[in-house]
Parts: C-alpha cells; sequence; structure tokens
C-alpha cells in the first residue's frame, strides 16, 4: 500500500534553515523520490495555505495541505474540510482578553487573509513589525498590518487561528500563562488553546494536527497504519501520540517534546533509511 508521509514544515521540513532554497536539496531530492514511488506527502502546519502553495512549487510536487493546526484541509487541490471559528464569537473573545489582559498586538489567519497584525501599533511598533518579518526572508508570510482589515475579519470572515502576543520578557510570559490558565477554565468547549512562552494561539475547539491527519486518512480512504509523521515542536505531540509507532522528531527538539516520538532523526531526509526499515 502507498505510504503517507505527514510533514511539519518551520523546524522540520525547513531545517536546516536555507535562507535562499528554502528547503535543503537532499529534503528535496528524498520528497520528489517519495512521491515518484507512488506515495503521498501532506504538510500538517500552523501555515496558512498560500505559503503552503509556495512549498508546492518549490518541491516540484503535488502535495496535500493540512493548515493552521488542522482548521483546513485541502487534498487534490481541493478543500474538503473548514474548520473556522465563528466571527461573532471571535469579535467577543477579542474584546474580553483585551479588557482583560491588556493585549496590545493580536495576529489572525483567515481563509480571505494569509496573516494580518493589528493593535495598538504606532509608527515605531509598525516598523518593528515590518523589519522582522523581513529578517524572516524567504520563510516570511505573506501579511498586512491593519486594524481595520482585522476587525472585518472578526466580524465576518472565517477565522483559522487567532494569535495573542502578550509583550516581551518576563512580564509579558506571566500574562501569557495567566491567560492561557483562564482560558483552560472558562473555554474548554469553546476553542483549542496552544500556549508556547509569550505567545497563546487560539483555534476551533478539537482542533489539532492529529485530529486532522486522522480526517485527512478518513475522507480519502487511507489506513492508519500507513501514515509516517514529522515534526519538531509542542503542536506535533498529538501527531506522535496517535500515530506512535511511525513517529519522528527531530533531535534539536527539546527533550520535553521528543519524549513523546518512537524516532529521532537529524534531517528530514534521514528517515528514508527508517521508512524502509519498518516493519
Amino acid at each position: 500500500m502507498p505510504k503517507v508521509l505527514a510533514l511539519d514544515l518551520d523546524g522540520t521540513l525547513f531545517y536546516p534553515k536555507k535562507r535562499i532554497r528554502m528547503i535543503s536539496k537532499r529534503n528535496i531530492n528524498f520528497i520528489r523520490r517519495f512521491i515518484d514511488e507512488g506515495n503521498k506527502v501532506v504538510i500538517c502546519s500552523g501555515r496558512n495555505m498560500p505559503y503552503a502553495l509556495k512549498v508546492q512549487e518549490k518541491l516540484d510536487r503535488k502535495i496535500d495541505v493540512i493548515g493552521c493546526n488542522s482548521s483546513f484541509i485541502y487534498s487534490n487541490g481541493e478543500l474538503i474540510k473548514s474548520s473556522a471559528m465563528r466571527a461573532p464569537e471571535v469579535g467577543a473573545m477579542v474584546k474580553e482578553f483585551s479588557d482583560k489582559f491588556g493585549i496590545q498586538v493580536w495576529l489572525l489567519m483567515s481563509k480571505k487573509q494569509s496573516l494580518v497584525i493589528a493593535g495598538k501599533l504606532g509608527r515605531i511598533a509598525r516598523w518593528v513589525y515590518t523589519f522582522i518579518y523581513f529578517t524572516h526572508g524567504i520563510y516570511a508570510e505573506k501579511y498586512v498590518i491593519s486594524n481595520d482589515i482585522f476587525k472585518e475579519e472578526i466580524e465576518t470572515g472565517e477565522i483559522y487561528k487567532l494569535m495573542m502576543f502578550f509583550g516581551l520578557g518576563k512580564k509579558g510570559k506571566n500574562r501569557a500563562c495567566e491567560a492561557n490558565k483562564y482560558i483552560r477554565e472558562h473555554y474548554q468547549d469553546k476553542v483549542e488553546a496552544s500556549w508556547t512562552d509569550n505567545f497563546i494561539e487560539l483555534t476551533a475547539p478539537n482542533v489539532s494536527k492529529s485530529n486532522g491527519l486522522k480526517d485527512y486518512c478518513k475522507l480519502n480512504n487511507i489506513d492508519l497504519n500507513d501514515v509516517y509523521v514529522v515534526g519538531d515542536s509542542g503542536n506535533d505531540i498529538s501527531m506522535f501520540q496517535a500515530f506512535y509507532e511511525h513517529s519522528f522528531c527531530m533531535k534539536h527538539s527539546p527533550d520535553k517534546i521528543k519524549k513523546f516520538a518512537k524516532y529521532h532523526v537529524n534531517r528530514v531526509a534521514d528517515i528514508e533509511k527508517l521508512i524502509k526499515e519498518i516493519k
């Protein structure tokens, strides 16, 4: 039976970083061989669809996409499932969290917008964010800084992912910790939350990479035993747990992440040999 390789992007397929090529030659050649042998590759990432299309162009092969942590699933070029957050509820959350935690910067990804940055952004702050994304080079998402577009999206759009930035340093991290606890207590059944340092990401309920990958397999009549997953960070843990026997974590990941995966690899290309050995 054909195999399915589910790949995270940042820190995984994009490791080591190649500022011009995006993906290392070894990884590109492996992916091409894997697909040419009749197998399938599906991107499982927190990124939005426009960037996934850039990856497909770079690989020069057709791939499927589970994006924004599985807020949407594209297969064979078509949207086959979407779990967007409902706009009126998003607007209410933005107001509540802004008032309660004094959030200065919001980011969102939606069906219409690749990435929107908004908030209390003065001229200097706007310049800083522009510079930060400039330094990301080829890895930067296409983005727009606009409070008006953000307002329009949370009122009428299909929101795939909403992100809160609580500020730099220990104070920002503590506020994020406080907000994460509040969300767990009051929004447990309303959103899926992921907290990392000074950021919190919100998606629709039950939106995770593992759930998205299971849905993808069901919709495409794929045996779960034929799935191999590769990642490096916290939002990949659900995939490691669901597909443990065929799970690969990058060796540069923290030990608290690596412990959930069965195998550890230096590069995505290194799993080519391991896949052939696994029975």
